[in-house]
């Protein structure tokens, strides 16, 4: 997954992006992966983000039934 599809997944942008990580993460870091792509612990989170959006989403939806 590239960094601009994660961005358009979770719509955010790059800066939000770094803001969701830690704090130590810095926005340059974020632009570095869509040059040399996202490491992989970094795709783990990603990956727990768009699941517990995914919760999130599903859960709301249950609520409306």
């Amino acid at each position: 997954m590239t960094l601009q599809e994660v961005c358009k997944k979770l719509e955010v942008t790059p800066n939000q992006l770094a803001e969701k990580f830690d704090p130590k993460l810095s926005r340059q870091a974020v632009f570095y992966w869509g040059q040399r792509g996202i490491p992989k612990l970094r795709q783990y989170e990603i990956k727990e983000m768009l699941d517990d959006r995914e919760r999130e989403n599903t859960s709301q939806v249950w609520k409306g039934l």
